[in-house]
């Protein structure tokens, strides 16, 4: 059976697209190791940096509480205890946007493992879980109290 190399050529063919599809599935399995290994380092950077936001927080709280009493007993001028406050916000927003990096981040690591994610609407819903996760922090800065 002479076939003038056909099916030589045919299984070099195969052989080579065989190769380029490995080649793909590769790189892409490369590529979804790489986005959860990023996704995972910014999730303990966010979780880190919010936890020192926390604890700043609770600081200038304090902070603002002894420049009230020292203003209430007159030893402190009310600019004082407005720049404490003023403080006190700042770290405040501070916190709350940590928080809503950290929730991205929990996204982002999602998506990475192949989590279901539909682009149509996604910003409306991204931003409602975004709002609902760190709910109860901001309730809580609002109240005084530490998260």
């Amino acid at each position: 059976m002479f076939d003038a190399g056909k099916r030589k050529a045919a299984v070099d063919s195969a052989r080579a697209s065989y190769e380029a599809q490995l080649a793909d599935y590769r790189s892409s399995v490369l590529t979804a190791i790489k986005e959860v290994e990023t996704a995972l380092v910014d999730l303990d950077g966010a979780a880190h940096r919010s936890d020192d936001a926390r604890r700043s927080v609770e600081q200038y709280r304090r902070y603002e509480r002894a420049t009230e009493a020292n203003w209430r007993g007159g030893f402190d001028t009310l600019l004082t205890l407005e720049q404490a406050r003023r403080s006190l916000t700042s770290a405040e927003i501070s916190y709350i946007e940590l928080q809503r990096d950290r929730v991205r981040s929990w996204i982002a690591l999602y998506k990475a493992l192949g989590g279901g994610w539909q682009t149509g609407g996604a910003s409306t819903s991204t931003a409602a879980a975004e709002a609902a996760a760190i709910a109860p922090d901001v309730q809580a800065l609002l109240q005084g109290t530490t998260p």
